[in-house]
């Protein structure tokens, strides 16, 4: 009908509505006022993991998601393991599950941490600062994280940080070790079972290395509910890939050993963190000397089995096996005290070695040993390794060939010599 007023068009309210959401987002926080809610996240993680936490203020923000940004967050230390804060991030953001504000209860469905710097400290007793707090959560009647529909206990947050560092103290003494760009996160999947993700860089503080020859670690797995820390059910897959062995070597040990090559290393770890069960296949491309660049250097495959005993801090059931010159390696033993006094007891046992093999690898050890010279013919025997404390190791074992040839690589005389023993 002619002169009747136009209707405003669906697309027109959507438009409005957002328009006025948005200047709801923008206005509304700054006049709300958010301090209770401080004192009542506060008071929900430190229920949460046993330990006092703080912060100076809390923020409320609309956009892009309804959240708390929480600044100068603390999780403060128990004192028998130090006076430093075991957790301290600037800035963590908090979401809240919207569906609990409605009912009246604040519940936090994700929480961010960005640069934030953890300790994790070792007594000389052999306990974590991190137990009590991983003991906390287990006792505590939390559900899963993805559950849809809230029930009578809270949901268990997804715990995420990123950009962080993990620092080592054994007591107070901060260890040069550490881990950079660490990224890690943490979720509830089941009523007794976590998810654990984490990515991180070692490094070490007193020297200088470069990150890009640090290799990356990676730990991806599940931790159980349980009444102790050390009852805790675990399954663990750690990688660490494309790590230099002289960097290796300058990692763990602090000073250069001198192989050259690449590691990739893959282990799995299972049962408890009282006595667990690890599987590791370890792979070495173009290992040598830093000397000298041998013509062909070694790629060697181990595939290693042994059991950790948390108790007696010991490596028990140690086995390893590698094929090696159309025969095979094969290592077996025990390390006792590792973290104290070290005792070891190796037996390498060797199988139809080609002796072709064994001389290359001697000339992996040493330049020109063996130069113009091929051999024939196949090693068996045994070498042992005892070692206890500061005590000289000992090494004892014997070699054994049926008939051994050495051939000139520039004249093709052959010299045979059968059969050869050799005792030491």
């Amino acid at each position: 009908m002619a002169g009747e007023a136009a209707q405003p068009s669906p697309r027109h309210w959507i438009l409005l509505g957002a328009l006025l959401l948005l200047i709801l987002a923008v206005v509304l926080p700054p006049l709300v006022n958010i301090g209770r809610y401080q004192r009542i996240i506060a008071a929900s993680i430190s229920r949460s993991i046993g330990r006092p936490v703080s912060m100076s203020s809390v923020t409320l923000s609309l956009l892009p998601l309804p959240s708390f940004e929480l600044s100068d967050f603390l999780v403060e230390e128990e004192p028998q393991f130090g006076a430093e804060p075991i957790l301290r991030a600037s800035s963590v953001v908090a979401y809240p599950r919207l569906s609990s504000l409605w009912r009246g209860k604040l519940e936090i469905s994700r929480i961010h941490f960005d640069e934030a710097s953890l300790n994790l400290v070792r007594r000389p007793d052999g306990s974590w600062n991190f137990s009590s707090i991983l003991v906390q959560a287990a006792r505590s009647p939390e559900a899963p994280t993805g559950q849809r529909r809230p029930g009578s206990a809270p949901r268990f947050p997804y715990i995420e940080a990123t950009n962080s560092r993990i620092n080592f103290k054994q007591g107070d003494e901060k260890k040069p070790l550490s881990f950079l760009d660490a990224d890690l996160s943490v979720s509830l999947d089941n009523p007794d079972e976590w998810g654990l993700h984490f990515r991180a860089q070692p490094v070490r503080t007193d020297l200088a290395l470069d990150l890009a020859d640090s290799g990356v670690l990676r730990i991806d797995g599940t931790l159980h509910r349980a009444e102790f820390l050390n009852e805790m059910p675990l399954k663990l897959n750690v990688e660490w890939s494309s790590e230099p062995l002289g960097q290796l070597s300058r990692l763990l040990l602090g000073e250069d050993a001198g192989w050259r090559g690449n590691l990739d290393a893959e282990s799995q770890i299972t049962g408890s963190a009282s006595l667990a069960r690890i599987k590791t296949t370890l792979k070495v491309n173009g290992l040598h000397r830093s000397e000298f660049a041998p013509a062909q250097p070694l790629d060697i495959f181990a595939v290693c089995n042994a059991f950790y005993d948390k108790p007696t801090e010991s490596l028990e059931s140690i086995d390893c096996a590698s094929p090696a010159g159309g025969g095979n390696l094969q290592l077996t033993g025990s390390i006792r005290n590792i973290q104290a006094q070290r005792q070891s007891e190796l037996a390498l046992n060797i199988r139809r070695v080609s002796a072709s093999a064994v001389l290359g690898g001697l000339q992996e050890l040493r330049d020109g040993l063996g130069s113009g010279l091929r051999a024939v013919g196949a090693v068996d025997g045994q070498v042992r390794y005892a070692a206890s404390g500061d005590d000289m190791p000992q090494i004892s074992g014997k070699l054994g060939m049926s008939s051994l040839t050495l051939i000139s690589a520039e004249s093709e005389k052959s010299l045979l010599l059968s059969p050869v023993h050799l005792r030491f």
